[in-house]
């Protein structure tokens, strides 16, 4: 796989739980529609990146090194 693949597939689960912290936070001030799209959209990038480095270590391989 690809070095800028990797990257991104490695944010995605620090990206993912940075929103539903700030989606938390600032719950007040959205409007039900907004906080429902942002913890959904925050909750598939966690999930897709604890897919991705769950693969990662079941294969032995490091999320950002790339492979040959």
């Amino acid at each position: 796989m690809k070095k800028p693949i990797r990257i991104l597939l490695f944010l995605t689960f620090g990206v993912g739980t940075l929103q539903l912290l700030f989606s938390r936070i600032f719950s007040e001030n959205l409007n039900d529609f907004l906080r429902g799209f942002l913890v959904g959209l925050s909750v598939v990038l966690i999930i897709s990146g604890a897919i991705y480095l769950t693969r990662c270590a079941v294969k032995g391989e490091h999320p950002l090194r790339a492979g040959k």
